[in-house]
């Protein structure tokens, strides 16, 4: 099962958003954990974030490896990857929106 580039791609571009929000720009990097690092670092510890990136590294980097490697070659995964993934972009979703909103 392909995961949809799009998905990753998307929590990237929000992720870029919301430190060009505080700084008025933002690192150049395909690491998402990295940007997810600089968010904590600009916002604090507020809408869970640290706790998301604690619980959630290992699918972050699986989601890392699928953005970038899916920019040169397909990138597969299991279905049980895929739902471990989905769910935890849900997860970063309900993060992002409350980090927006602040």
């Amino acid at each position: 099962m392909s995961l949809p580039s799009s998905t990753p791609s998307r929590r990237y571009s929000s992720t870029k958003y919301l430190i060009y929000r505080k700084l008025g720009d933002f690192p150049k990097t395909h690491f998402l954990r990295d940007l997810l690092d600089k968010v904590l670092e600009r916002y604090g510890a507020v809408c869970n974030l640290g706790d998301f990136l604690r619980r959630r590294s290992a699918v972050l980097a699986l989601l890392e490896h699928a953005y970038i490697t899916s920019r040169y070659l397909p990138f597969r995964a299991r279905r049980e990857d895929y739902e471990v993934a989905r769910d935890a972009l849900g997860e970063a979703l309900d993060v992002l929106r409350c980090l927006e909103s602040l």
